[in-house]
């Protein structure tokens, strides 16, 4: 059984995503198209709540202009992702679909592309925003409340697919948590580097200093000169995580 689930980061960093439009194959039916069909006529202001509380905060931001933030779903095809937005203009205008830009690029220049099949995926995941999760005392699905007298019988475990659990991190967090871990073990790291450095910094002036002390060298000469500046720059690419 298919569920879809939030993903916490935006997909496939570092190969760039692309939003979905028309696709080939003389077809004007875009995946927009096909999430709206599944939702038609749903609020924005209820699609917004109901993103809240299944699945937490948003995969991302939204801009100064004119989107809220984005919660990017999972489908039952890999590299074909639901991108919801809440409009509270339009809720038809909720709704796209992201690819990673090198599939989406393959795609567009297959001839054999398959798009009933991107359809199928974006219009599963979004029916499955008709789940219901609970808020206190009443069930709400992506059109908002329920009336009582549709709600499903708790107690018949036929109805076990219309639940979904709603998320215990609505405001992301344990993913601010996990990324304030990150920078502080990547703090962590480059103070160790820079401990590094200045030991091998000053062990090799120690050393260098030994020997002028005794007459063994003399910092006159260019290849002592050189040494130190070697020594220097390995303490320095040391410090800044490079190899020495």
């Amino acid at each position: 059984m298919f569920i879809t689930e939030k993903i916490g980061q935006y997909p496939h960093k570092g190969r760039g995503v692309a939003n979905i439009g028309p696709l080939p194959c003389g077809t004007d039916f875009t995946p927009d198209d096909a999430a709206s069909d599944v939702l038609p006529a749903v609020s924005g202001f209820t699609l917004l709540a109901y993103l809240l509380r299944r699945f937490g905060a948003p995969t991302g931001p939204g801009d100064t202009f004119k989107s809220l933030p984005n919660w990017i779903l999972t489908t039952p095809m890999q590299d074909v992702f639901l991108r919801v937005s809440p409009s509270l203009a339009h809720g038809e205008y909720s709704f796209g679909a992201w690819i990673p830009t090198d599939v989406y690029r393959e795609l567009i220049a297959s001839k054999d592309i398959n798009v009933d099949a991107i359809h199928a995926a974006i219009k599963h995941a979004a029916r499955d925003l008709m789940r219901i999760v609970r808020v206190r005392d009443v069930m709400i699905d992506a059109y908002g409340v329920l009336p009582y007298a549709e709600w499903p019988d708790l107690e018949d475990e036929a109805n076990e697919d219309c639940f979904v659990e709603y998320s215990n991190d609505p405001l992301g967090t344990d993913a601010l948590r996990a990324r304030v871990a990150e920078l502080e073990k990547e703090r962590n790291e480059a103070q160790a580097r820079a401990e590094r450095a200045e030991t091998l910094l000053a062990k090799g002036v120690a050393e260098y200093d030994a020997m002028f002390a005794v007459g063994l060298i003399d910092y006159s000469e260019p290849e002592w000169v050189e040494g130190a500046r070697e020594l220097i720059e390995a303490a320095a690419a040391l410090r800044g995580g490079g190899d020495a």
